[in-house]
């Protein structure tokens, strides 16, 4: 695992300034705490920093093909490495046990289709001497981030947005449709950023310059058109095997690995399939709250104790607030995913004791697991019986009736009222944490006000590439292309890589997902039940409780936390800091104020405001 910089100059007379290409690099040395290497020819400079995971002594980077003619800086693990290398050896020469050094090889073979035969999670930067090539590649899902930039010289570029920022000439002007991309959903999505000079590199794609324009090309997409096995016992034995060789891909490494473990669907079946594999017990991680309805622990521990882990855990205070400052730091972007701070604390109690630790994420999109994709089964089902015309509909007539102190009542009314909504409307309402009404509201006056709409652009593009999908598939398509890499895989891989911990997850290997995705929805889930398959496969393996527990995601009590021990504080930061430059601040005070009372759970966008106070003050205010 590493993180990766360099830039290369268009004019290929113009030499790289050392200097330049060493700041970028170093500011990734949390990513890399064990090495730096350089590489530098003409008008191109690679640049990374290792955390050494295979091939300890062996792996270092930059690495080159036998005449050194192709040069690679990698970030990543490609876990099929061990055939790739035996398909090339009768071609090849390696020289060492690294899977870095099968990307040289694989290139020299496929060229920039390379990336096809690739099984795992990377970014990489590749330099072509003969062709004068610079080649820079994502995985498939997107687990690991890769930044660009262009400029009139250079096109430059980074595992994180920070090593951009490093060089002095990439510009950091905020852009105020990210930023009501950020309020609407709680990131920025690919592939644009906070700053208008800088864009990500989506997942599934690799960009080319070679003596001419900067070509982007996206060379996988996850197809989920209908096409597997109606047969359960068939379909569950084939996702049974799949994902043993997917776990059992991800154990390989030179450093002790473990695992996180919340007590959920997901986490219990990789935590589960690990110990099968797994010679003695397994570590496992766990975070909780001292809010028994955000804690997890109880399961957690069953399944710990049910498979014999060496388990180890903690609990998050509401002092929490002050993680903000290193949150930021990391992540680069505004980022209002609040559960990055759980993440980042089970992060860093795993790394007291490993230095990889598998993970279940991407379960929820793979196997439907997000309690929208229930209300989306129900929806369908009970949409002719009592919704009606929108304004006319059962929901909105409770909405309407029911005092404004009967707040579940009032909830059920309002959930009514969104079902009655059109699909994509209805979808944006559920995954939104600001409305269009707020986001407008907040932006009044401000230069960005005239980009608030109702839904992001990403969103609905995600939608409209899904048509012909059943409900619930097209759901699963449009969280796989936009919630799932700029929301979860962002967050995993900023709190796990600030201390030095890589995150596998093996619910992400794309020949998995290949075959799942094309899976009769009735085996995902079963009249309303999510993961049915996977229910299936831990039957009898796990504790009972686990299985039939609710869906509880990895929330954080952020409403109460406002209300008490983060409100002095909260008010300063909110009222007092860089928040007037962008945002109104009676739209603000009026939010907070609301909050406070408990006349209404600002929580979402409150937190929201936090995080961009906080980005602003490190990366605008900063300057």
């Amino acid at each position: 695992m590493c993180g990766i910089a360099g830039y290369l100059n268009f004019d290929p007379e113009r030499p790289i300034d050392r200097g330049v290409l060493e700041r970028m690099t170093r500011t990734l040395v949390h990513r890399g705490p064990d090495e730096e290497g350089y590489f530098v020819d003409g008008p191109v400079g690679l640049g990374m920093r290792r955390l050494r995971v295979i091939d300890l002594d062996g792996g270092r980077q930059p690495l080159a093909n036998e005449d050194r003619t192709v040069w690679v800086v990698f970030n990543g693990e490609i876990y099929n490495f061990d055939e790739l290398r035996r398909q090339l050896e009768h071609r090849h020469t390696f020289r060492t046990r690294s899977d870095t050094e099968v990307i040289v090889h694989l290139y020299e073979e496929y060229g920039p289709s390379c990336t096809r035969a690739l099984r795992g999670m990377f970014a990489f930067a590749l330099w072509d001497a003969r062709r004068r090539r610079l080649l820079l590649a994502r995985d498939h899902l997107g687990e690991k981030p890769l930044y660009y930039a262009r400029t009139r010289d250079a096109l430059w570029f980074g595992s994180e947005l920070k090593a951009l920022l490093a060089a002095p000439a990439v510009g950091r002007t905020v852009d105020f449709g990210a930023l009501d991309d950020y309020l609407a959903l709680g990131y920025v999505p690919a592939p644009g950023t906070i700053f208008r000079e800088i864009q990500k590199l989506p997942p599934g794609s690799y960009l080319q310059v070679q003596g001419g324009p900067v070509l982007v090309r996206r060379y996988w997409r996850l197809d989920w058109t209908p096409r597997g096995p109606d047969d359960e016992a068939t379909a569950t034995a084939a996702v049974h095997e799949r994902l043993e060789d997917s776990v059992r891909r991800r154990l390989v490494a030179d450093v002790p690995l473990g695992a996180f473990l919340s007590g959920g669907i997901d986490s219990t079946t990789v935590t589960w399939l690990m110990r099968r594999a797994s010679a003695g017990p397994v570590k496992t991680f766990s975070i909780g709250f001292d809010e028994p309805a955000f804690d997890e622990l109880p399961y957690a521990r069953a399944v710990a104790r049910a498979l014999d882990t060496d388990h180890y855990e903690q609990v998050v205070k509401p002092d929490a607030l002050a993680l903000l400052p290193e949150l930021v730091e990391h992540f680069d972007e505004p980022f209002g995913d609040a559960s990055a701070i759980p993440t980042y604390l089970l992060s860093r109690l795993a790394r007291q004791h490993v230095t990889v630790a598998l993970s279940g994420d991407g379960g929820d999109e793979a196997f439907a697991g997000y309690e929208r994709y229930r209300k989306a089964y129900l929806v369908d089902r009970l949409r002719p019986f009592l919704l009606g015309a929108p304004g006319a509909s059962l929901g909105a007539w409770l909405t309407r009736l029911v005092p404004v102190g009967r707040r579940p009542l009032r909830r059920v009314g309002a959930a009514l009222a969104r079902a009655a909504l059109p699909a994509l409307e209805r979808y944006t309402a559920m995954v939104g944490l600001c409305t269009p009404d707020v986001r407008a509201a907040l932006f009044s006056g401000s230069p960005g006000a005239w980009r608030v709409g109702a839904t992001p652009a990403s969103l609905a593009t995600a939608w409209n590439d899904a048509v012909g999908l059943d409900p619930i598939r097209r759901l699963q398509a449009v969280d796989t292309e936009t919630y799932l890499p700029d929301d979860i895989l962002v967050k995993v891989d900023r709190a796990s890589m600030a201390v030095s911990l890589e995150a596998r997850a093996p619910l992400l290997d794309y020949r998995l997902l290949e075959y799942v995705a094309g899976l009769p929805t009735s085996l995902k889930m079963r009249a309303g039940d999510s993961k049915w398959i996977l229910r299936r496969i831990l039957a009898g393996n796990v504790p009972p409780a686990v299985l039939t527990r609710p869906k509880q995601g990895f929330a954080v009590p952020l409403a109460r936390w406002l209300r008490d021990g983060w409100r002095d504080t909260a008010r300063e930061m909110l009222l007092d800091g860089p928040l007037g430059q962008h945002f109104s601040r009676r739209a603000v005070e009026k939010m907070f104020a609301e909050h406070v009372r408990g006349d209404a759970d600002r929580s979402e966008p409150l937190w929201l405001l936090l995080v961009f106070a906080g980005w602003h003050a490190r990366y605008v205010g900063a300057r």
